[in-house]
């Protein structure tokens, strides 16, 4: 576990809870699918069948109190991958300090704070902003993505233009956007079940429910 202490604040591996269990994101190779993982920066991923959610890095910073008590977070940093498949993200956003980016093959998702429904694969992405707002990011490109719009993101074969990666961002029907949304449901209420508690210089989720 790495862990440095400045000015009474911890930064420290940032943890999710999977099946009611707490998994420190250390140097080892943390990937989630078919299931769902709450994480202690407020990211709810729901990731589906023939998904995989590789976690490349995670870290925290916990402000310092007697312990065991309930863990108060300042910032954090957080890079994830998914590849292929889909997969429903709930993200309740933190200070300006923090980031939480997701990539994929053709494009980086940089979450603001928001419910985001992704399908994504070799060819071709497409991200739904249920609500909230995300920026996508490609070589020098940057789109803004708000709730009732998607991105769709394409390789660029035309050979006479600079950039090798098309991005768009498309208005979503409204009945689609119901049906996300209503799906997404089950995804946010996740955060309810879940205590963060700082115990002996390590961040645990207790699970309630």
């Amino acid at each position: 576990m790495t862990t440095s202490v400045v000015l009474g604040q911890t930064y420290t591996n940032g943890v999710f809870v999977k099946r009611g269990r707490t998994v420190e994101v250390d140097k080892k190779i943390h990937v989630v699918t078919n299931d769902t993982a709450y994480f202690s920066n407020e990211l709810v991923a729901k990731v589906d069948t023939n998904t995989e959610m590789t976690i490349n890095s995670f870290f925290q910073e916990v402000f310092q109190t007697p312990t065991p008590t309930k863990a108060k977070f300042g910032s954090h940093s957080m890079a994830a991958t998914i590849m292929n498949g889909s997969a429903t993200l709930v993200y309740s956003g933190a200070e300006a300090n923090s980031s939480c980016v997701i990539s994929t093959a053709l494009t980086d998702l940089e979450l603001s704070n928001g419910t985001f429904y992704l399908k994504v694969s070799e060819n071709k992405i497409l991200v739904v902003a249920i609500d909230g707002s995300l920026k996508a990011h490609s070589g020098k490109k940057e789109f803004k993505v708000e709730k009732g719009y998607a991105l769709i993101a394409t390789p660029n074969d035309l050979g006479i233009l600079e950039d090798k990666i098309s991005l768009s961002v498309e208005k979503v029907r409204v009945e689609t956007l119901n049906k996300l949304g209503e799906d997404a449901k089950k995804t946010e209420q996740v955060k309810g079940s879940v205590l963060w508690a700082f115990v002996d210089g390590k961040t645990i989720g207790v699970v309630l429910n």
